[in-house]
C-alpha cells in the first residue's frame, strides 16, 4: 500500500524516504529492546529485515551498484552489517541451547 502512495502521491520522494527511515529506526530500536528478552529472535527478524532491504535495493539500483564508488560502498556497508547479524544469531543461538541444557 505505501508503494502505491510513493508511486501516485504529490508528497516528494525526499519525505517519503525520510518517513520510512524513521519507521525502520523505531522498528530496529524496538528489536534492540526485545533483543534483552529474546535475542535470538530479534537478531533473526533483523537479519531478515537487512536481507530483504538489501536484495530490494540491489534490484531497484542494479545498474548503478556496480558502476558508481557509491553503490560500491553501499553493499561493502550492507555484507559488512549482514556478516555482523549473522555472528549475533550465530552466538544468540548458541546462547539459547545452553540455556536449555542448563534448565535440564
Amino acid at each position: 500500500m505505501l508503494g502505491i502512495f510513493y508511486m501516485f502521491s504529490e508528497i516528494k520522494h525526499k519525505a517519503m524516504t525520510g518517513f520510512v527511515m524513521v519507521v525502520l529506526g523505531f522498528i530496529y530500536a524496538g528489536l534492540g529492546r526485545w533483543s534483552l528478552q529474546k535475542p535470538f529472535t530479534a537478531l533473526l527478524i533483523s537479519l531478515i529485515i537487512m536481507l530483504t532491504f538489501a536484495a530490494i535495493n540491489t534490484w531497484a539500483e542494479l545498474s548503478s551498484s556496480f558502476t558508481t564508488a557509491a553503490g560500491v560502498y553501499l553493499l561493502i556497508v550492507q555484507i559488512i552489517l549482514i556478516h555482523f547479524l549473522l555472528r549475533g544469531v550465530k552466538g544468540a543461538f548458541h546462547a539459547d541451547i545452553l540455556e536449555e541444557e542448563f534448565k535440564l
